[in-house]
This record gives structure tokens, sequence and C-alpha cells, in this order.
């Protein structure tokens, strides 16, 4: 009497409403049942929608953009890599598949699909700062950045 598993793959970290690009993305493989003792061999893959909407594309370089192994039972996609480069664009829908092949060669696939947010637009204003120029720690300055917006509110900032 084996379980046969129905949902074998997760978001844990990064994940609802939207990914975000430049953040690390971790995915999880679960197992529940007996059947759990017969694993062979854990697989990734990711796809990309196309623009129609209609396709999906795979991946070709996934193993360049995470930090595990693809037979690894979890995966963490990277996040940041070279320059300003990230393991996903924005504004972009993927579907992620987890393929776990068992004793006997049976592959069992779950895949999840999600989308990363949307760059921000920046607003005309921009940020203004008064006065312009002062001394560290003896003059107080005043920085307005007004207008921006984010659906998700997913907002950080920081000020140099």
């Amino acid at each position: 009497s084996r379980t046969f598993l129905t949902k074998i793959c997760s978001c844990i970290y990064n994940c609802d409403p939207d990914v975000i690009p430049k953040k690390q993305m971790i995915i999880e493989s679960n197992c529940t049942g007996d059947i759990c003792g017969t694993i062979a061999r854990h697989d990734w893959s990711l796809f990309k929608r196309e623009d129609s909407g209609l396709s999906w594309v795979q991946i070709s370089d996934l193993s360049e953009r995470i930090l595990t192994d693809l037979d690894n039972p979890n995966i963490v996609l990277a996040g940041k890599l070279l320059g300003n480069e990230y393991s996903l664009e924005m504004n972009t829908t993927y579907k992620i598949k987890a393929s776990i092949t068992i004793e006997g060669g049976i592959v069992i696939e779950d895949d999840f699909t999600f989308r990363t947010v949307k760059p921000l637009s920046v607003p005309k204003k921009r940020c203004s700062v008064k006065p312009k120029e002062g001394s560290v720690l003896k003059t107080n300055f005043s920085v307005d950045c007004s207008g921006w917006q984010d659906a998700n509110n997913n907002l950080t900032y920081n000020f140099r």
C-alpha cells in the first residue's frame, strides 16, 4: 500500500503575492507516506511563459541560476547574479517543475506557476533634499520622496 503524492513542490521563501527577482527564492519538495523511502532522484526545471502567453520555453541555464544542485530535494534560485542581472526577470510568469524518480523508474511530477513583480515607475517629482549641502552630524537634512507606489506594499528604501 504505497501512498502517492499529489503536491510535491511548494515555495517556502520569496513566494507571494509576487516574487522579487533580486531576492533568493526557495522551493522545497515535500514527501509524505511510505513512498518517500523509495526516492532515487530529484530533478528540477524552469519554464518562462512566452510573450504571447500561449506557450512555455524551458530555461536552459537553470544550473547557473541556482545555489543548489539540480538533483537536490530543494532548490534555491540565486536572486542577484553578476552585475545587474538576476536569476528571474521582472514582470514575467514562470513555471517550476519538480520531477521525482522512485524505485522502478516511476516519475512523479508537480509544478507551480508564479509571477515576478513589475518594475516601479519613477514618479515625475522624484526626491528632493533640503538643504542641498551641509555637515555630517551637524546639519539636519529633510528628504521628501513622494509618489512612489507598489501594489504589494513591498517597498524598501535607504538614504545615503
